[in-house]
């Protein structure tokens, strides 16, 4: 094999393109699924930035969803007009709004998260179950430096 060949099949063979090409399956996965429930992507990863962290105003949201501010607005419209986002009055600052995950927002995620275990088992099926746990922890540990690093740009 020439060196150039070899250089490719490393990066072929490389975390990047493997986590790339995985994710795109597993779009078609998660997508499928929370299409079926009327959520995008964007919209599930708000909701679930909400039962991490507790009710948060909008710029902190943002942040913990990875999101520029602005990209944000209509996505808590969407989530708010089907009630599975509530909207209440920052008691440290009656001008701010907090948002919080809805009981019918919690709800949602359950069922969600009931369906989507077979076909995550299903996805992970060639790891052994302390593989997948160790994989997710490497993961959100390579998440959370990447969002921890985006500073002012994520809020």
């Amino acid at each position: 094999m020439s060196g150039e060949n070899a250089r490719f099949r490393e990066f072929r063979h490389g975390a990047g393109f493997l986590l790339s090409r995985l994710g795109t399956l597993a779009e078609r996965s998660w997508g499928a699924a929370l299409h079926r429930v009327g959520l995008t992507q964007t919209e599930f990863v708000v909701l679930v930035a909400l039962t991490d962290a507790g009710a948060m105003r909008q710029r902190e949201l943002a942040a913990a969803a990875g999101m520029d501010p602005r990209n944000l607005v209509p996505v808590v419209a969407v989530l708010t007009r089907r009630r599975l986002i509530a909207v209440r009055p920052d008691p440290d600052d009656g001008r701010a709004k907090l948002l919080a995950l809805s009981d019918a927002g919690a709800e949602l995620l359950r069922e969600l998260e009931v369906e989507l275990r077979p076909e995550r088992d299903a996805f992970f099926g060639a790891l052994a179950p302390g593989e997948y746990a160790r994989l997710c922890e490497l993961l959100e540990a390579v998440h959370s430096e990447l969002l921890a690093g985006r500073g002012d740009e994520a809020r």
